[in-house]
Order: C-alpha cells, then structure tokens, then sequence
C-alpha cells in the first residue's frame, strides 16, 4: 500500500485528484494534502509519504522550491500542473513523470503503473536534481538507460542518432549512450539550444560542426570526426545557418 500526499492550493484540484486515484487504484491510501509549499513540507516531515502528488505553482513558491527545502527525498514525485511549457520541459529534461490539469484519467492510471514498480531512490533524487539543477536554464539531461539513470551535460553532446525507438548519444569523451526513447523526443527538447535536426535519423550539436562538405547529397563533418548526412529537405536551410552562424567551411 502506497501512502500518497496531494500537495496543491485548489482544493477542487485535491478533490480531483483524491476522487481518480481512489477509483483507479486500491493499493493507494490518501495520508494527507497540503495548500502550500510550507504545508506542504510541515506535511512530508510528519506523515513519511511514499508517493507526492505535487503541484507546480501555489502561493508561496513552486513545487521545485518545496524539494529543495526537504533534507531526505525518500518518496517518488509525480508533478502536477496546468500547462506551462517552462515546467514541461523541466519535467522532459529530467525524465520524471507528470501530469496536466485537468487530470486525464488514462494519463493517471499510467503513472500508478509506473509507482507499482521497484523504486531506487538513488535514481529518483538524479532525476530531482537534474530538475533543480535546470531551474534557470536547462544545462544537464537525464537519460533512462537499462542500466540506471545517466546525467550528462547538454553541452558535451556532439550528436544523436536515431535507430528504431531507440536514441544513440555520441558525447564529447567518445562515450556513447543508449536510450530507448525516440530522437524526435530529443529534438523538440533541444531544438532551442543550439541543435539542429539535419536528417530524419540524425540530430547534431551546431557547436561541434567543423565543416559542410556540398557534394553527393552533402554532410557534415563534425569535431570528433563522424561524418553526418544531411537531407535534401534541410540542406538549403542548413545553409543560410551556417551564414547567419558564421564560422563553418563549406566545402564544395
């Protein structure tokens, strides 16, 4: 049996949230909620919940503020929020679980799934700091792999290939990564930080681009060696950011 606490400030949100969980799960029982970030934590000290339904914005803070202040994150966290596309991206960034108001049901029935399985809080709290570390720009990226959670910083990502549902890392330290999540998942997460999606399967770090070589389709060349094809689609467009950027040779 789970021990959940439902931290929001709208009491009809509570009330929601109460009434889904009850009616989709019978291995969850409600200890307490909290209106506030200060409740919020008073509640977590005194109550131990294994599980937090915690909501983003509330009078006195965020729920981020609220995990920065508890000492002992021994409990998993699902966000809840109205849509906020700085906190959605916060939440993509760090691979944790979160749900939009108002609540649909199936998307809630899905994260119950995921609190049955085994916790290693280890895990949860890299996840949690990537999402705290992030707080005033993204800077690291959590990556779920089979063997545990990766934090790696997104500026030591050269690029990324796609191969089936399965994303490859290619890092600055030649290591490489496996993440079973789609590249187009990672594009849209780092589109705005200076990566661009040349080719359907490959998605590249402009930072790390040496030179565009224009012949037999066109590619690139990229710091570390790789060379990277580039689409017919993307090639007229990667090259007047190439002249807006400056700084690359193109080779013809």
């Amino acid at each position: 049996m789970k021990r959940v606490l439902i931290v929001d400030d709208e009491k009809n949100g509570r009330e929601a949230l109460k009434s889904i969980l009850e009616k989709f799960s019978n291995d969850i029982t409600i200890v307490g909620e909290a209106e506030n970030v200060s409740d919020g934590l008073a509640k977590i000290n005194k109550l131990n919940p294994e599980v937090i339904f915690l909501d983003v914005e509330m009078p006195d803070g965020t729920g981020f503020d609220l995990l920065e202040k508890v000492k002992k994150r021994n409990f998993e966290v699902v966000f809840v929020t109205a849509y906020n596309n700085y906190a959605i991206k916060a939440f993509q960034f760090s691979a944790i679980d979160y749900l939009l108001k108002p609540i649909d049901p199936i998307r809630l029935k899905e994260s119950i799934e995921k609190l049955r399985l085994d916790t290693k809080f280890s895990e949860l709290n890299k996840k949690l700091d990537v999402i705290l570390q992030n707080k005033t720009k993204p800077e690291k990226l959590a990556l779920p792999t089979t063997e545990g959670i990766h934090v790696i910083k997104i500026s030591d990502i050269v690029r990324c290939f796609a191969s089936d549902c399965y994303t490859k890392f290619f890092m600055k330290d030649n290591s490489k990564i496996l993440v079973s999540r789609t590249l187009k998942e990672y594009s849209e997460m780092l589109e705005d930080l200076n990566f661009s999606r040349v080719h359907q399967s490959h998605l590249v770090n402009m930072e790390y681009v040496e030179r565009f070589v224009n012949s037999e389709g066109g590619y690139l060349i990229m710091s570390n060696g790789d060379q990277v094809e580039v689409s017919r689609r993307r090639k007229k467009t990667l090259m007047e950011e190439f002249k807006n950027w400056g700084g690359i040779q193109s080779l013809k």
